[in-house]
């Protein structure tokens, strides 16, 4: 008796192998988003300090157009509000800011001013004022993974 079907399991081992070499790998697991500490990871901040962040935002308008938040919290005194004045409080969308919204910390300091910064690691309030008057502005900022500037308040009457 002659076996003719000895050759074909072998065959078709040999071509299901050479088909499956072409193909894509099949996906043994499901794809998973990138974890929170993972994305901030890979975003790469300009600045390695809160110092050199400061100094270019407020130097540079372009620097405060990207690393304002939107909208920007802005609070300031009502002087005409009876009794007495009052602090109003509203979100104000990027559109509609008004640029430069800090100034210039150098100039500042030559015209007089006082600047003086707190906060910790994730958080920071930079304090501009002029000594002996009511003219002081505070400027809230957040790492958010970069230094974005999220309030702004000015406390003159």
């Amino acid at each position: 008796m002659i076996r003719t079907l000895a050759p074909w399991p072998a065959l078709v081992a040999l071509l299901l192998a050479a088909c499956s070499a072409d193909a894509p790998p099949a996906r043994t697991t499901a794809p998973t988003a990138a974890s929170p500490s993972a994305a901030v990871a890979a975003v790469q901040c300009p600045d390695s300090s809160f110092e050199q962040f400061l100094e270019r935002f407020s130097s540079q308008i372009s620097v405060q157009e990207t690393a304002t938040a939107d909208p920007l919290l802005t609070s300031q005194v009502n002087p005409d509000a009876q009794p007495e004045p009052v602090v109003e409080t509203r979100s104000v969308p990027l559109a509609e800011v008004t640029w430069p919204v800090m100034p210039d910390l150098r100039q500042a300091r030559r015209a007089g001013r006082e600047v003086q910064i707190h906060g910790e690691e994730d958080t920071r309030v930079v304090t501009v004022r002029t000594p002996d008057t009511s003219d002081q502005q505070r400027y809230h900022f957040q790492r958010q993974p970069c230094w974005t500037l999220v309030k702004r308040e000015d406390q003159s009457i």
